[in-house]
Formats: structure tokens, C-alpha cells, sequence
């Protein structure tokens, strides 16, 4: 894991933002993107953080 609590609500705020923009404006390749951000909120696991060494999990802060 490596997308923490508030990453997460952010990252499902944005899903339903994209969602929302795809039934008044069309642009159905928002569902891709919306459907990746939403999977990675509910997975905890982001590919592209583990690219880059990042990590809001605030389980792994408190180890440390």
C-alpha cells in the first residue's frame, strides 16, 4: 500500500468529479482515467507512486 486515507478520499472526490463530467459533457475517455484513479483509491496501491518512491500511507510514517 501506498496511497493513504486522504489520498484516497481525494483520489474518489476526483472519480466522481470525472463521472459527473462524462454525463453533461461527454468525453467518455474521462471514464478510463476516473476508472484507474477510482481502483487505485480502493486498492491503496498506485503504480505510478511506486515509480516515482512515493508514499501517503501514514501506516509506513509512523514505522519510521
Amino acid at each position: 500500500m501506498n496511497v493513504g486515507a486522504i489520498d484516497s478520499v481525494i483520489r474518489f472526490s476526483v472519480t466522481m468529479f470525472f463521472m459527473i463530467a462524462v454525463m453533461f459533457i461527454g468525453m467518455p475517455e474521462l471514464l478510463f482515467v476516473g476508472g484507474f484513479i477510482l481502483l487505485t483509491a480502493l486498492t491503496g496501491h498506485c503504480p505510478l507512486y511506486s515509480v516515482l518512491g512515493i508514499d501517503t500511507c501514514e501506516r509506513h510514517k509512523n514505522s519510521k
